[in-house]
């Protein structure tokens, strides 16, 4: 279950509400954070490849109203769904949406799988 542990704390921070209240380097440096936290799992490895700039355009996508809409069925989700199941949906739908904007999107690409 480590990476349902991993997709809850990631997950935390992408369906957060305030999200646009925030500068987003704040979320940047709890994603880090929660990286650290997790070393076992292979979702954090492959998400630790990820530069800032990229970790900021995945959040990015939740700011816009398109994003949030989809952020409310995540959340709808998660009650009836193992979180790493749920972080596979979003990563699904951000990649169909701006995953051409990741230099290392094949990193994460099977995450979504």
């Amino acid at each position: 279950m480590v990476e349902n542990a991993f997709a809850k704390d990631i997950l935390s921070i992408i369906t957060d509400e305030n999200i646009q209240n925030y500068d987003i380097l704040e979320h940047v440096i709890k994603l880090r954070d929660i990286l650290l936290k997790h070393p076992n799992s292979k979702f954090a490895k492959h998400f630790n490849d990820l530069n800032d700039s990229e970790l900021t355009t995945m959040l990015r996508f939740c700011e816009r109203p398109h994003g949030r809409h989809h952020i409310a069925e995540l959340e709808n989700m998660l009650k009836t769904h193992e979180a790493n199941d749920v972080l596979r949906v979003f990563l699904k739908h951000f990649y169909a949406h701006d995953g051409k904007r990741l230099l290392h999107t094949k990193d994460l690409k099977w995450l979504a799988k």
